[in-house]
């Protein structure tokens, strides 16, 4: 599925739904069918049926602007918050393991639909700073699995990304 500017993506954690607005987006999935045919006793006409034999991990790569104060964004790829003075002055990369299983889930939303990615976790992050551009980051990595969801699920609290802007 590709996505492109105007989609929305959510992040669900922890209660809090994040959500930002994406300058493109993709998720893709390889699946392979299997098939047999089949008759019986009851039934002699030959029918060939397929089913879903293997699915592999979904394969994500989101390019967005970066907002004001993306705290979150940056925890979700890994980076640590290093406070001087109680104002957060950096980001640092942990050099340990990270759980996986605390992974958020993503939801891509277009008008075509919204597409669920589960335990989405980053492999990959592409910072674009400069005087006069606008702040934005590519990031990459894969979920477990990709479906069509009806909606974006509520969540107690969100939280939605402040204006992009020129650094």
């Amino acid at each position: 599925m590709i996505f492109s500017k105007g989609s929305k993506l959510h992040i669900i954690k922890g209660g809090v739904k994040y959500t930002y607005l994406i300058s493109s987006a993709s998720l893709t999935q390889s699946i392979r069918e299997a098939s047999y045919s089949q008759n019986t006793i009851h039934n002699p006409v030959l029918v060939d049926e397929a089913f879903v034999d293997t699915k592999s991990p979904v394969n994500i790569s989101i390019d967005m602007h970066l907002g004001r104060d993306e705290m979150f964004l940056f925890e979700w790829m890994g980076l640590t918050p290093v406070e001087v003075g109680g104002i957060v002055t950096g980001y640092s990369i942990p050099m340990g393991a990270i759980e996986v299983a605390n992974s958020p889930d993503i939801y891509l939303e277009s008008s075509g639909g919204v597409y669920k990615g589960s335990t989405a976790v980053l492999s990959t992050c592409s910072f674009s700073l400069g005087p006069k551009t606008v702040a934005s980051v590519t990031v990459t990595g894969q979920g477990s699995k990709m479906e069509l969801v009806p909606s974006v699920p509520a969540a107690a609290t969100q939280t939605i990304q402040s204006s992009s802007t020129f650094y």
